[in-house]
């Protein structure tokens, strides 16, 4: 239990040390006024224009740096979906029905992700859809030899 304790804490610092640059390297949308109406989509779905710097929201940051820098945006989905995975090493190891279905809803919810950034046109889109569909596979493979313990057991 220490073990996956000590590796959640790594996850949540790797994802803050990430999130951290990948906000530094997307404030440069505020110096690019050309780019304000390609790359403020959430500031767009919450109603305002952007006429001034201060008018984007920050999340739009991260947008941006995923869109032109996609390093540090990929690394906090990986280290979020790393948590996510430890969890459920974590919670799930001595109940596996439960187990085999939450790693396959992973499977889906990642190959899901990886086919909503297939036709973006970026350069970090590639990125992302790799991210996906490699920890797609990992869960997936994860899902099928929990599964067939199961069936294993079952039968025994």
């Amino acid at each position: 239990m220490y073990k996956y304790f000590v590796q959640v804490i790594a996850g949540c610092a790797v994802f803050l040390a990430s999130a951290f640059a990948a906000f530094y390297e997307g404030s440069a949308l505020a110096d690019n006024s050309w780019e304000w109406s390609y790359s403020t989509p959430i500031t767009s779905l919450l109603g305002r224009d952007v006429q001034h710097a201060a008018d984007i929201s920050p999340f739009d940051y991260f947008y941006f740096a995923a869109k032109h820098e996609p390093f540090f945006p990929v690394v906090m989905i990986a280290s979020v979906l790393y948590i996510a995975m430890i969890g459920g090493f974590m919670l799930l190891r001595l109940r596996k029905r439960k187990a085999v279905l939450y790693f396959s809803i992973v499977t889906i919810i990642s190959f899901g992700a990886a086919g909503a950034f297939l036709e973006a046109t970026s350069s970090g889109s590639r990125w992302f859809v790799s991210l996906f569909a490699i920890t797609a596979v990992i869960s997936g493979v994860y899902a099928i030899i929990a599964g067939k313990n199961l069936v294993r057991e079952a039968n025994i």
